[in-house]
């Protein structure tokens, strides 16, 4: 069996949407990836490094893919737009991030181990140094999910859980049905006050049958109920059937109900309304929130 390779949480409170620094970014059992320069040639390319380094602009000549197969054509057509607007500033960082790119779309596929690296020749042109890539891909084995676990999970019966991932037990393991699993597990425990409820997943591909198998650990952390409600900068009637009803003192909080909040009261709201304009302020003691629907800056 492969090493097992851990997933980061998708997000520290579940009921929010991932930042880039919680997205799902597994299995990189690579090496470090090196700098442009030091994959060149130090010998051979030593001036051409050295033009590099004092042209303004290091223009991407041309960009092709090698031993593609499977790799989308969307995902080709975001690489080149993106390099085509890189600078000699940036070209380095933009080559491994497209090398990562097209990994992820592999991975969204069940290539767990799909290997990425790139061909750099320089070409001298009357207006400056220019760059022509070739991204060679080795796709390596494909995998299928062979079940997903949950581990201190007492909320919700594993069966309830299982029902948030868009995939089944032998389909090809998709990272988007992940990520959207994860997503739903958000929904789920946010809806039952469990706001600060996290979900790190551990992925074990098997070489063997090629077949990964994942366990979720959960952090359901406590339940908050509603401890206060507060309505700044609104003269107009805001209390609509949920604030009356629903999201009041002492109801176990429910995030979802939020947006009915909104969609009640549209009529009543400053035209740039928002989400933008909610506080919830936790009371871990008291395992209470606050919410306060702020509209001042609306005005």
């Amino acid at each position: 069996m492969l090493g097992r390779v851990v997933l980061i949480a998708i997000c520290a409170a579940l009921y929010s949407p991932p930042t880039d620094a919680q997205r799902l970014h597994p299995l990189d059992a690579c090496a470090d990836h090196p700098t442009l320069a030091e994959e060149l040639n130090p010998q051979a390319q030593t001036e051409q490094i050295k033009l590099a380094n004092e042209t303004p602009k290091l223009r991407v000549a041309g960009v092709t893919f090698e031993g593609d197969g499977n790799l989308p054509e969307a995902v080709k057509e975001k690489v080149i737009r993106e390099l085509d607007e890189a600078t000699n500033q940036t070209i380095s960082d933009l080559i491994q991030a497209s090398a990562e790119t097209i990994r992820d779309a592999f991975r969204n596929q069940g290539y767990f181990y799909t290997d990425v690296t790139v061909r750099k020749d320089f070409l001298s042109e009357a207006q400056g140094l220019s760059l022509r890539l070739a991204f060679q891909i080795s796709e390596g084995l494909q995998y299928r999910l062979a079940e997903i676990q949950f581990v201190d999970a007492r909320v919700f019966p594993a069966s309830e859980l299982r029902k948030q991932f868009p995939i089944q037990d032998g389909d090809i393991f998709s990272l988007i049905a992940i990520r959207k699993g994860l997503e739903s597990l958000s929904r789920l425990y946010g809806s039952r006050g469990y706001i600060n409820a996290a979900a790190s997943p551990d992925i074990a591909p098997n070489k063997k049958d090629q077949q990964a198998s994942m366990m979720v650990n959960m952090d359901e952390g406590q339940q908050f109920r509603v401890g206060s409600v507060e309505v700044l900068g609104l003269d107009r009637q805001f209390w609509g059937p949920t604030l009356k009803n629903e999201l009041v003192p002492g109801q176990i909080f429910n995030y979802d109900l939020i947006g009915h909040v909104f969609a009640e009261s549209k009529s009543a709201l400053p035209a740039d309304a928002s989400r933008n304009d909610l506080e919830i302020h936790q009371d871990a003691r008291n395992a209470t929130v606050a919410i306060v629907f702020d509209f001042r800056r609306c005005q």
